[in-house]
């Protein structure tokens, strides 16, 4: 018996019953679980994971990767139990006006119905066109020959049977993905509840176990609906990847750009393509993705010119792709290694099924598992940003759950996609909320970046329905500094991101690569764990003790005049000393103010960060002070130039004349790196004798000397003069925070 009598009645079938929950059954090839682990075991895959990460090139970084999926494994067990509300009727209405009435059979609804046969008519006769083979074969019939169906494809041809045939495959996709039997099967108690999968993809992105719940259609949303009394929060990344590009290749143009909460292809586009938008966002989306031919490579050139670091990095992920070698994130992910490579297992990344994929036709085949060499370089290049990116959104979420429990309130999480988070709550929270956002946005890339001059801003919608977020987008300042608990939730925010370790590192390090070790599927690891991870995460102690305190910014709470004023006034005048008729700079009364000792500290660590510096070098001794303190700020190593015969070791060292007589100053020799760009630090700069020693020994190692920074200069001694050769030999900049 066919369908066709059945469809040609009209009679409307009501929805056939289900009973299963979504998840309710195992998958066919799902190992069992009933072989309970032996604490030990996850003990020694714990310590071997620890092993890992002091091998790890950057140990704080992967240390941090490693509690940031830990903190992502709790947000979605937290997710999926609080669930994305959902109105059931209102999914239906949106499903009977879109697709018209059902009919017996379970045969396709009668728009599709009505669309099939328009396609079947442009074409003369009957065409499935839910079956590719069978359209691509009409068309060939019809003397025009298509590689596949995608939209792209059919909307370059000039056929009848175009319109109806995409209007077709855009209610098809919704019919079959989110249609009544989606809705009897995921939506319950009025929640979408979906099974999140943290590090889902090889590049750190999540994914859902079923549900499709990050590819809602935005028609869909329409049903998103927030319960009485309460509010969606709808909070979108503006322009992330770019800003995470701009963040982790340090290009100073180009976190100058990024440094500011308006449109970044707007800025972009000032500075290098004479206001023409389209074409920077071209240019740098071209960078992350690979667009090298045409345009993409004419765009790329000016992107090059202007921004060379930004542009490099990018390059040399892409080159090492090539070459077959492995990329990183920022906080150390490891990309998958090339197919056929034989270094299976790397980074914890299981490798088993992924057999090379040979190359098509024109001989490029996207992939990391492609053998083809510049479809593998693309993958990296896009890998060291989108991953990066996917490390500061685990930040994001770690940093905006905790300031929501902190700051008591009812608000919850309930959504996330790759840029865009939604938290469900009343309304009276909303602007509290958008503060919070905000907030954690700009904690997770200074805990992710360090101290750059990057800003990550939302672009925030407070709505009833998910689907009005499109057109009541705004952005998050608009809510800020107008209501006192929203500045309060603000400030919260800084004070409470600690990311839990404990028994949820266990989860994350086996969900990771430790179930590997054991034999056992990483999936059934976590979710053993996860009913013990969520009732005791909230008395676990913080993993990294620099985190329980509060993570400053680099701005100091005065204006910078009045922060002038203030360090003025802690240098005091000491006449006759050391010798008569010297005049002594003492600054132990600025050192003694806490608020001045930070408001300095803040000033020399903005000055880090604007010259890109790694590292600080202080002057002895009270540039040791100053500097450790600014390198603090700043985020990067400190590096002591001491007197001869203070510092154990190989040592480097250069003699000079001071103001009262001679000296040889020394580094340590293994102490800078060829690549390190360094700011060298001290209190006064007087004759300039000492400083230029030092700025000609950091040159000497084979680093690059970024600046000169001190505290007060002292004009009269000609310091300043002394100092013009060396600075101009390294092309660095000399900054005095006070001018005598």
């Amino acid at each position: 018996m066919t369908n066709e009598p059945l469809r040609s009645s009209r009679t409307p079938v009501p929805p056939l019953p289900r009973t299963a929950e979504p998840g309710s059954q195992s998958s066919l090839f799902e190992p069992r679980t009933g072989t309970e682990l032996p604490f030990d075991d996850l003990l020694q895959v714990y310590a071997d994971q620890l092993r890992r990460h002091d091998a790890a090139e950057h140990p704080a970084r992967m240390r941090l990767l490693t509690a940031a999926e830990s903190a992502g494994m709790l947000v979605a067990a937290e997710m999926n139990r609080a669930g994305l509300p959902w109105r059931a009727d209102v999914h239906r209405d949106v499903l009977d006006e879109l697709l018209g009435e059902r009919y017996a059979g379970g045969g396709e609804p009668r728009r599709l119905a009505e669309l099939a046969d328009e396609v079947s008519a442009a074409f003369g006769r009957r065409v499935r066109p839910d079956l590719p083979a069978d359209v691509v074969k009409a068309f060939a019939q019809a003397g025009i020959r298509i590689r596949s169906t995608r939209r792209w494809e059919l909307e370059e041809l000039d056929h009848p049977a175009v319109e109806p045939l995409v209007r077709y495959k855009k209610l098809y996709r919704i019919w079959t993905a989110h249609g009544w039997s989606w809705l009897q099967d995921w939506v319950r108690e009025g929640r979408f509840r979906p099974e999140y999968l943290p590090g889902g993809t090889v590049s750190g992105r999540w994914t859902t176990n079923g549900g499709g719940a990050l590819q809602i259609p935005k028609v869909i949303r329409r049903a998103v609906v927030a319960d009485e009394g309460w509010c969606l929060v709808v909070a979108d990344a503006d322009q992330m990847e770019p800003r995470v590009l701009a963040a982790i290749s340090r290009d100073r143009g180009l976190m100058e750009v990024a440094g500011h909460d308006g449109d970044l292809y707007t800025s972009l586009s000032d500075r290098a393509f004479h206001g023409d938008r389209e074409h920077a966002k071209i240019a740098l989306l071209g960078a992350v993705y690979g667009q090298t031919s045409g345009d993409g490579l004419k765009n790329l050139a000016a992107l090059r010119r202007r921004f060379p670091l930004a542009v490099a990095y990018v390059d040399e992920a892409a080159r090492a792709g090539e070459e077959g070698r492995l990329v990183r994130t920022w906080l150390g992910r490891t990309s998958p290694p090339a197919a056929g490579s034989g270094e299976a297992g790397e980074a914890g990344l299981p490798q088993e099924g992924i057999d090379p994929v040979p190359a098509d036709d024109e001989g490029f085949t996207p992939g990391y598992a492609s053998t083809n060499a510049r479809a593998r370089g693309r993958f990296t290049r896009n890998f060291v940003v989108q991953g990066s990116a996917a490390d500061w959104a685990l930040l994001l979420l770690a940093a905006l759950r905790r300031s929501l429990r902190t700051a008591g309130l009812r608000a919850e999480l309930v959504f996330f996609q790759h840029d865009e988070v939604i938290v469900h709550c009343p309304r009276e929270e909303a602007e509290a909320v958008v503060a919070a956002i905000r907030a954690a946005g700009e904690l997770a890339g200074r805990t992710a970046f360090g101290e750059t001059p990057v800003r990550f801003p939302f672009t925030t919608a407070v709505v009833e329905r998910y689907s009005d977020a499109i057109n009541q987008g705004s952005s998050a300042a608009h809510w800020l500094g107008t209501d006192q608990l929203g500045r309060d939730i603000a400030a919260r925010v800084v004070v409470a991101t600690r990311l839990t370790l404990g028994l949820t590192l266990l989860a994350a390090v086996i969900g990771v690569g430790g179930g590997l070790l054991l034999g056992v599927a990483p999936a059934v690891v976590g979710r053993r764990l996860g009913r013990l991870i969520t009732a005791t995460a909230p008395l676990l102690p913080a993993p990294f003790p620099s985190l329980r305190e509060p993570v400053m910014t680099t701005t100091s709470p005065l204006d910078r005049n009045a922060a002038l004023a203030l360090l003025r006034e802690r240098i005091l005048d000491v006449p006759d000393h050391p010798r008569p008729g010297v005049v002594f700079k003492d600054i132990t009364p600025l050192l003694a103010d806490p608020l001045a000792f930070r408001t300095l500290a803040d000033l020399l660590a903005d000055e880090c960060v604007r010259l890109g510096a790694t590292a600080v070098v202080g002057m002895e001794a009270r540039g040791f002070i100053l500097g450790a303190a600014a390198a603090a700020r700043a985020r990067v190593g400190f590096v002591p130039a001491r007197k001869a015969g203070k510092l154990p070791g190989p040592t480097l060292s250069r003699a000079y004349d001071l103001e009262y007589g001679s000296a040889v100053v020394e580094l340590r020799a293994d102490a800078l790196r060829a690549h390190d760009r360094v700011l060298v630090v001290d209190d006064v700069l007087a004759t300039g004798g000492t400083a230029e020693a030092v700025l000609r020994l950091v040159r000497s190692t084979g680093a690059t000397v970024a600046g000169l920074a001190v505290l007060l200069e002292l004009p009269f001694l000609g310091g300043r003069e002394r100092l013009a050769p060396a600075l101009a030999d390294a092309g660095a900049e000399l900054h005095a925070v006070v001018v005598a």
